[in-house]
């Protein structure tokens, strides 16, 4: 948990590569969080166990593993709300450099040659429609 919060404190650069670096560094986490969870599971289960055929845990013991469950919890919605964060941030740098080398010129040949290829005429698309031939769409 600390090493999710000195992250998040570190504000991220509007670079690309230090977005895509926090990226990766949060599916490591993702990972190791996801192989932890079978033993948060166990430790649960094994409290949950213990309080129906042993001794009653005590209030101290089912407060720490409230706790645990709580805050694992949390660490994951944290990480899920990062992720969502950083893909975002890595989406706009993404659109704005599109946008910085957009060239119309380029764009207006693509779209023609495009157009080319999937030149359907507006009457063709209607002619599709007219399921019953008589030249009205119904």
């Amino acid at each position: 948990k600390q090493w999710y919060q000195r992250r998040v404190a570190i504000t991220a650069g509007d670079d690309y590569e230090t977005i895509s670096e926090q990226i990766q560094e949060l599916l490591q986490l993702s990972y190791f969080m996801a192989d932890q969870n079978t033993a948060v599971e166990q430790v649960c289960t094994l409290g949950a166990i213990r309080e129906e055929t042993g001794p009653a845990l005590s209030d101290d013991e089912n407060a720490r593993y409230k706790e645990m469950k709580d805050r694992y919890k949390e660490l994951w919605n944290k990480i899920g709300a990062r992720q969502d964060e950083l893909n975002a941030r890595q989406e706009a740098l993404e659109a704005e450099d599109d946008l910085a080398s957009f060239d119309i010129t380029e764009w207006k040949k693509r779209f023609l040659r495009w157009m080319d290829g999937n030149h359907e005429r507006i009457i063709d698309l209607f002619r599709k429609f007219d399921v019953n031939k008589d030249g009205t769409l119904s």
